[in-house]
């Protein structure tokens, strides 16, 4: 079952984060996203996504949010915002460069609140990501990856990533 009709989210909006925001909304998605910078919003918003007001606001409204963050403390400070806006079976994403076994922790966190993790870590640079030369190295549930599968690369006639 997918869920390409439902809303994204992404919080952390800067090189890596466009361009997945781009590669989903030139596929129809509706992306929802927040940055602490501005521009970095106002340059989803020019690109057709959705401004939120804060990290909590994006999980609020989105099944699934996607973390596109510079280190591991970064994302855990957007996890002690989110996690109490997160509905249960709720699936969050996480492309963020930061330590392995800070990703194990999060999982941990996330399964305490009935959400589902996917650790994907982007094998490229932003721009082999909008080129589709990037891979994603991932890790988590069965249910969370066929929940995304609308969203993978290999996903029929749907360049997303």
């Amino acid at each position: 079952m997918t869920n390409s009709d439902s809303p994204i989210g992404i919080v952390g909006i800067g090189l890596l984060g466009t361009a997945i925001a781009e590669r989903l909304l030139k596929a129809g998605y509706r992306v929802i996203g927040y940055d602490l910078r501005p521009e970095q919003i106002a340059g989803l918003e020019g690109l057709g996504g959705e401004r939120a007001f804060s990290a909590a606001s994006v999980a609020d409204c989105c099944e699934r949010l996607i973390l596109s963050l510079p280190t591991s403390v970064i994302a855990a400070a957007v996890l002690d915002e989110t996690v109490p806006s997160l509905r249960f079976g709720s699936i969050v994403i996480d492309t963020t460069t930061g330590a392995p076994e800070d990703a194990v922790k999060f999982a941990d966190r996330l399964q305490h609140a009935s959400v589902h993790y996917v650790d994907a870590t982007v094998g490229g640079s932003s721009r082999q990501l909008l080129a589709q030369e990037a891979i994603l190295i991932c890790g988590g549930c069965h249910d969370a990856f066929e929940r995304c599968s609308d969203i993978s690369p290999r996903a029929a006639g749907r360049p997303t990533t």
